[in-house]
């Protein structure tokens, strides 16, 4: 009997249930504290951004601190507020409006310059339009874009007045020199080859209606 008192294993020792229930318990709880911790912080990546949080209202008058370490460094802490005030949501708005003004006034400057760019481009397409075609001006100018178009502050009627003389043959002059059933054949050769640089033109680039050279 006591040789088989000796061969039976002895109970093994180790940490009791109860201490790592404690321990289990003390880690959620430090969990759950660093939870509610982060719901009521906020980060800040640079000490300047503070300022922002004041004029917006932000932070906590009360609790806002400004400590200068010396001439070139000020340190800041404060707190959030629990909620956010009807002022600081009208100065973010404005805030919005003022960012939304800017982006809108750098697009109208690019738009009036691709608008100048554009009209130029109808000046020259005219132009070479009223040579080739032989049309004459009206006493008030020939008419591409009419005043429709116009805007506050922004005339975009476009009006030819003028033209420059290319010294082309035009359409007018083709049609009052047609003679073919009593043309000789070198005229009626004559005749075809400026027809067919008349429709060059017209089919050209300068138009705008096509890219043959």
């Amino acid at each position: 009997m006591s040789d088989d008192n000796k061969n039976k294993p002895g109970p093994k020792k180790g940490f009791p249930g109860g201490f790592l229930i404690l321990i289990l318990a003390a880690v959620l709880t430090f969990f759950s504290i660093q939870s509610m911790h982060k719901d009521k912080t906020g980060k800040v990546s640079f000490s300047h951004q503070v300022e922002h949080l004041v004029n917006l209202d932000l932070i906590q008058k009360d609790n806002n601190k400004k400590i200068a370490l010396n001439d070139n460094l000020v340190t800041f802490s404060g707190k959030f507020k629990d909620q956010t005030s009807d002022d600081a949501k009208s100065r973010y708005r404005f805030l919005e409006l003022l960012n939304t003004n800017n982006q809108l006034t750098i697009e109208q400057a690019s738009l009036e310059q691709e608008v100048a760019g554009l009209r130029s481009g109808v000046d020259r397409s005219a132009d070479w339009f009223l040579n080739l075609s032989g049309i004459s001006i009206p006493s008030r100018g020939y008419v591409v874009v009419n005043s429709s178009y116009d805007m506050p502050g922004s005339d975009n009627a476009v009006v030819v007045q003028s033209i420059t003389d290319r010294q082309i043959i035009n359409l007018r002059e083709l049609k009052n020199n047609f003679r073919v059933a009593s043309s000789p054949p070198v005229q009626l050769d004559r005749y075809g080859n400026e027809l067919h640089t008349l429709i060059k033109e017209f089919r050209s680039p300068n138009l705008g209606i096509g890219n043959e050279a």
